[in-house]
């Protein structure tokens, strides 16, 4: 486990405890946060060898790294076979989900086996969700590693179904438009024989982008015990080149709102670049140099099949 010191915000925990005292009995309570990437005017313990290897293997360009230290809270790092994250102890859902998706993992016989969803056993009780965090208000757990990638191995299917793999999702989103864009990246992992995906929360609120309107805070919501309900989801796909020649990736950001299957995703599209700011990490920290601008920076286009 990694253990990341973080000092929390002084204007969240305000907001928190305001909020708190007035809705005390509603399910979805409302609070702001400092806005990542505004306008507006670490030390760690380390992971074991065998953790290392997992998370090198899920995150091929290295971890990704947090800018600052006290956007998230305390932050632990957990490196599975499956899929590795950084979870917030803040916020109770994961700030970023590195899976690598093979052709082969795609394509096995596993499709039944359902199991219901469980707290982290490798988190501490006060950065964990549980799952009656969720019960009663109307957000699905989402997956950020789907448990439809892993169709080999019981035990990886199994452990998608940990709390802290998921985030408190529109339901319409989830079960239609996102499933459709994780379907899509499944046929690219297939097509390619290997893709890397990156996929987590967003707090961000477009106002935040022009220092005429920016407050340097975003107004967002929570569910049960403190887990929070990001404004919006991300995901970046990267994989080598058709020609081999590279690496290129391509990014969605979407609203975490109802939106149907026939989605166009190609107009959700964003340069990871984009997404960097407004999350606050550097995604690819161990990108060579001669690649990271062209693939951070570019503006893809839907890669085929589709």
């Amino acid at each position: 486990m990694d253990l990341t010191a973080r000092n929390n915000s002084g204007l969240l925990r305000l907001s928190s405890i305001v909020l708190l005292a007035g809705c005390a009995s509603a399910p979805v309570t409302r609070g702001i946060r400092p806005a990542i990437g505004t306008n507006y005017a670490v030390q760690q313990a380390g992971l074991s060898a065998a953790d290392q290897a997992r998370l090198d293997a899920q995150c091929p360009f290295g971890q990704p790294k947090l800018r600052r230290a006290e956007d998230y809270g305390m932050t632990f790092v957990v490196a599975r076979d499956g899929y590795a994250l950084e979870e917030s102890e803040q916020d109770k859902i994961p700030i970023w989900v590195c899976e690598r998706i093979t052709r082969y993992q795609v394509t096995g016989s596993l499709s039944k086996g359902r199991i219901t969803f469980r707290p982290d056993p490798q988190l501490p009780s006060e950065a964990r969700s549980v799952d009656a965090d969720y019960s009663g208000s109307g957000f699905d757990r989402g997956h950020q590693a789907p448990l439809a990638d892993q169709t080999r191995v019981q035990r990886l299917r199994d452990e998608t179904f940990y709390l802290s793999n998921v985030v408190p999702q529109n339901r319409r989103l989830n079960q239609q438009a996102w499933a459709s864009l994780e379907l899509r990246v499944r046929g690219w992992a297939e097509a390619r024989d290997t893709v890397y995906a990156i996929t987590g929360p967003l707090f961000w609120d477009p106002r935040e982008d022009d220092p005429s309107t920016a407050k340097g805070y975003v107004d967002y919501s929570w569910i049960g015990d403190h887990v929070s309900v990001p404004t919006h989801l991300y995901k970046i796909v990267v994989a080598r080149k058709p020609d081999h020649s590279g690496w290129e990736a391509i990014a969605f950001v979407v609203a975490n709102k109802p939106l149907d299957k026939s989605t166009d995703w190609s107009a959700f599209i964003k340069p990871v670049s984009w997404i960097q700011k407004r999350a606050g990490i550097t995604f690819f920290p161990k990108l060579p140099a001669s690649e990271a601008s062209s693939v951070v920076n570019a503006t893809a286009t839907m890669w085929v099949p589709e």
